[in-house]
C-alpha cells in the first residue's frame, strides 16, 4: 500500500509587467521574500524558437526564483547569452558542452550560495537516464545547505513496465531505484531537493507507478505536487498530452506543515495562450516550489 503525506498545496497565477513587440502584458508572482524558490522547467530544445531568448529575459526575472533547473538547453551558445544578458548576479552550468538536451541550472547567486561546482551522478546508469545523468547543485541558502538535482527521465513508452533493458517504463523504473539507493547512501540527512522533467504520471497504479520506490516510502520522501497530479488536468504541467510529467521530490529533512508547489501557467499571459507559448518556448510549463 502506498501512503501519501499532504501537504498544503497553493495553485500559482502568475503576475509581473513586461511588454514585448505584441504589446502583451505578463503577471507573474512566484517568488518569496523569505524561502528558497526553485524552479524546474523543460525548455524544449532550447532555443526553440528564435525569439525565446527574448520571451526568457522577460520570463525569468519576473518569475523571481533563486534558482532554474532546467532541461533540454541544446546550444551552449544561446545558453552562455542567457546568462550574460539575464546580468552580473546571476551564474549559468550546464552538464555538458553539446548539442544534446543537456540539463542546466541558472542560479541567482546574490540570494544563494553556491558550494560545489554542479557535478553529474550514476553515470554509469546513465541508459536509465536516456544518457541524462541526474545533475547535482549543492547550495546555502539562509545558512542551510540544499542538495538540488535535476533529472530528465526517458520519454514514452506503453504504460506498461517489461522487463526489457530498452522498454521506456523499465528505464524510468530502474532510474528512480537507482537514484533513490543513490541518495539513501550518499545524502540520508541532507535536504534534498529532486526536480525535473520525470516523463511520468506519480498517480497511476501501483503495477505501472515507475515511482513505486519513492512513493513506498512515505516517511523518507514526498512529491510536493501530489496535488496537481491528481487534481484538474487545466493544472497539469504538459498540456498538449495532456499529463503532468515535471515534478517535485523531496526528502523528510523538508517535511514541514506547508509546502507550496505551483504549475506556473505563463501561458495564461500571452496573447495567443498555449498555442503561442508552445510555438515560441516549450511544450513544458515550469512547476516552482517555495521552501
Amino acid at each position: 500500500m502506498i501512503f501519501k503525506r499532504y501537504f498544503i498545496f497553493l495553485l500559482l497565477i502568475v503576475a509581473c509587467s513586461v511588454n514585448n513587440d505584441d504589446n502583451e502584458t505578463y503577471g507573474i508572482n512566484f517568488g518569496s521574500d523569505d524561502g528558497l524558490d526553485i524552479v524546474t522547467w523543460n525548455l524544449e530544445f532550447f532555443p526553440k524558437h528564435q525569439e525565446t531568448l527574448e520571451y526568457l529575459l522577460d520570463f525569468i526575472p519576473s518569475i523571481n526564483s533563486d534558482i532554474y533547473a532546467l532541461q533540454e538547453i541544446s546550444n551552449q551558445n544561446e545558453f552562455n547569452k542567457l546568462v550574460n544578458e539575464l546580468g552580473p548576479e546571476w551564474v549559468g552550468f550546464r552538464s555538458d558542452d553539446s548539442d544534446y538536451q543537456e540539463l542546466s541550472y541558472i542560479v541567482n547567486a546574490n540570494f544563494v550560495d553556491i558550494i560545489t561546482t554542479p557535478y553529474s551522478i550514476l553515470e554509469d546508469q546513465e541508459h536509465f537516464f536516456a544518457y541524462r545523468a541526474p545533475y547535482v547543485l549543492e547550495v546555502n541558502f539562509n545558512e542551510t545547505k540544499y542538495i538540488i538535482i535535476n533529472v530528465h527521465y526517458k520519454c514514452c513508452g506503453n504504460g506498461t513496465i517489461e522487463s526489457d533493458y530498452w522498454d521506456e517504463e523499465y528505464r524510468r523504473q530502474q532510474a528512480t531505484y537507482h537514484l533513490k539507493s543513490y541518495i539513501d547512501n550518499n545524502f540520508s540527512n541532507e535536504n534534498v531537493v529532486i526536480v525535473g522533467d520525470f516523463n511520468d504520471d506519480i498517480s497511476e497504479e501501483v503495477s505501472k507507478n515507475v515511482f513505486y520506490e519513492f512513493l513506498n516510502d512515505p516517511d523518507n520522501y514526498f512529491f510536493t505536487d501530489t496535488y496537481i497530479a491528481e487534481g484538474s488536468s487545466e493544472n497539469w504541467s504538459f498540456p498538449s498530452y495532456p499529463s503532468h510529467l515535471d515534478h517535485i521530490l523531496v526528502t523528510n529533512e523538508l517535511f514541514i506543515d506547508s509546502i507550496n508547489t505551483f504549475t506556473i501557467k505563463l501561458d495564461d499571459y500571452m496573447i495567443g495562450g498555449f498555442q503561442k507559448y508552445d510555438n515560441y518556448i516549450s511544450d513544458h510549463r515550469p512547476v516552482g516550489i517555495n521552501l
